[in-house]
């Protein structure tokens, strides 16, 4: 998998989750790609590997900026 953040003067954590539920609760998400910034413009890449049901984006620790897009090519 591919992920591509897009942020302008974030400070904060982007996380990727996954899960191999096909109807996940809130304990069946893990980590599987953490990414900090403390304060830049930018655009990231990243790639990881697995074989997830879903995939999801979390934010935290978010203190300033705007993600403008997190992008997922499988």
């Amino acid at each position: 998998h591919t992920v591509q953040y897009s942020f302008t003067d974030l400070q904060g954590t982007i996380t990727i989750q996954g899960t191999l539920a096909t109807t996940p609760t809130a304990t069946d998400w893990f980590d599987v790609h953490t990414y900090t910034e403390t304060s830049a413009t930018s655009s990231k890449v990243a790639n990881f590997t697995g074989n997830y049901v879903w995939l999801r984006a979390k934010v935290y620790n978010w203190t300033d900026g705007t993600v403008g897009s997190i992008a997922l090519n499988h």
